[in-house]
């Protein structure tokens, strides 16, 4: 029924942001930072290394490490 399916996807969508609070959970502050300011602000990584005094570079490369460890944490 409609009501079942509504149930399903509304738990399906709860069991993902669960997960994905977990994942982001692990994260330190510079990790989460860098995803925040590069993702949801769309900063370029040069303009997010200001941040740190770094390179693009290194914040290409955390971007990276964090990226998978996140995938890690949802595809294990």
């Amino acid at each position: 029924s409609p009501a079942d399916v509504h149930l399903f996807h509304a738990e399906t969508q709860h069991n993902l942001l669960m997960i994905f609070s977990e994942g982001l959970n692990t994260l330190n502050n510079m990790e989460k930072h860098i995803l925040f300011e590069k993702f949801w602000n769309c900063r370029s990584d040069m303009d997010i290394g200001k941040d740190y005094s770094v390179s693009s570079q290194t914040i290409s490369k955390r971007k990276r490490k964090i990226l998978n460890k996140l995938k890690n944490i949802f595809y294990t």
